[in-house]
C-alpha cells in the first residue's frame, strides 16, 4: 500500500512541477517562449552567483540608460539593489534583498502584459527574510535576434 501511495505522490509532484508559471497571450511565438524560459533560468543562476556585474547583462538597455545612469548615478550596487525590492512575505515590510546576500531565487509567475512586455513575480530571500519581488521584462529585437531584459520593478 505504501508503495502505491509513494508512486501516486511522486506522479502528482512531477505533474505539478511540469506546470509552467508563465502565462502567454494568444499568438506568442514558440521561439519567444523558449528564449524567455532561457532568460529566466540564466537570471536565477546569475542572481544566486552574487556577481552583480553579470546581472547587469540581464537589464534592458533603455532601462540601464535611465535608471542606472540617472537614478542610481552610475552606482552598480545601488542600481541592482533597487531591482530586488518588495514586501516581506511574513512581516509585510518593504525592503530590498542585497544581491550579494541572495540565497533563494524562485520564479513564481510570469504574465505577458503585451507582445513585448512581461511582468514577473519572484520569491527572493536571504538569511533574514523572503520578499515578493515584481519586475517587468521587456522583449526587444536586435538585428533579428530576440533579447529579453529587466526594465524596472514594481510593487504588484
Amino acid at each position: 500500500m505504501k508503495t502505491k501511495l509513494y508512486s501516486i505522490t511522486l506522479l502528482l509532484l512531477l505533474v505539478l512541477s511540469a506546470c509552467s508559471p508563465i502565462h502567454y497571450q494568444k499568438g506568442t511565438k514558440y521561439s519567444d517562449k523558449k528564449e524567455l524560459k532561457s532568460f529566466l533560468k540564466g537570471l536565477e543562476k546569475v542572481a544566486l552567483s552574487k556577481h552583480y556585474t553579470l546581472l547587469m547583462d540581464y537589464m534592458d538597455s533603455e532601462f540601464m540608460d535611465h535608471a542606472h545612469e540617472i537614478k542610481s548615478k552610475g552606482d552598480d550596487l545601488v542600481f541592482v539593489d533597487d531591482i530586488f525590492t518588495g514586501y516581506d512575505v511574513e512581516t509585510k515590510t518593504y525592503h530590498c534583498i542585497h544581491q550579494k546576500d541572495i540565497m533563494k531565487f524562485e520564479t513564481i509567475q510570469v504574465n505577458q502584459v503585451n507582445a513585448n512586455l512581461y511582468k514577473a513575480e519572484f520569491l527572493i530571500g536571504d538569511t533574514h527574510s523572503i520578499i515578493d519581488c515584481y519586475v517587468f521584462i521587456k522583449k526587444t529585437t536586435n538585428q533579428g535576434k530576440t533579447v529579453f531584459g529587466i526594465s524596472g520593478s514594481t510593487t504588484k
